[in-house]
């Protein structure tokens, strides 16, 4: 292959340009922040900081979708609600029936897709939510956080 044609394949790993002003980037990145130090931190009054460092990854990348691709299908009100409650639902129950492990977390995952779709309510960190509860540590379980 030649070096020209080794870097239009190279090329195409190169995703389009972002049509977003880099105004709205800060705007974005400091809204992200502004939630998740919000939503970390209501999570840690209530559930406690075990819990709540447990759940920050699914919430980073909700405020992610909310603040950076806000007009999409995935951030709207109904998916980011609907996925929580729902993925809250299957992590905990099977947690709390077969306790935390690999397959646990595959069928949370499983389950919660499912759910998801039936509801017309996907949105991928309630995925993440599931798996993380799903696989919640015994000790937070006691502490009564999942």
């Amino acid at each position: 292959m030649s070096s020209r044609g080794l870097g239009h394949w190279f090329d195409r790993f190169i995703p389009a340009a972002l049509h977003i002003p880099p105004q709205e980037w800060f705007r974005a990145a400091i809204g992200a922040l502004l939630a998740l130090v919000a939503a970390g931190s209501a999570c840690s009054y209530l559930f406690g900081s075990a819990a709540a460092l447990h759940l920050m990854a699914p919430l980073a990348a909700s405020t992610v979708l909310l603040f950076a691709v806000h007009s999409g299908a995935l951030s709207q009100p109904w998916p980011l609600l609907a996925s929580y409650v729902c993925a809250a639902a299957v992590g905990i129950s099977l947690h709390h029936w077969f306790g935390p492990g690999l397959f646990v977390a595959s069928a949370a995952l499983l389950l919660v897709i499912l759910l998801m779709c039936l509801l017309r309510c996907l949105h991928p960190p309630g995925a993440a939510l599931a798996v993380s509860l799903a696989l919640a540590d015994p000790s937070l379980a006691a502490m009564g956080g999942v």
